[in-house]
């Protein structure tokens, strides 16, 4: 993972681009329900892969595993 430490440069940013009261209450948004991105991504190119149709048991319960402790 990348690690970016330039805080200058992130506050800049965030400054710059985040709504003011004035630019949410002046510019209502509204939903544009015909100019909605494809839900999933789709590879047409990539052969399919099959999945495992069965798992091995860890012994971990799932919020267990979820939270990271194992005990």
């Amino acid at each position: 993972m990348t690690v970016n430490r330039n805080l200058e440069a992130a506050w800049k940013y965030h400054n710059v681009t985040k709504h003011s009261h004035a630019s949410v209450h002046n510019n209502p948004h509204f939903l544009d329900w015909t100019n909605q991105p494809v839900p999933f991504k789709a590879y047409a190119a990539l052969e399919p892969l099959a999945l495992p149709r069965e798992a091995r048991q860890t012994g971990v319960a799932a919020l267990s595993a979820i939270a990271g402790s194992t005990g």
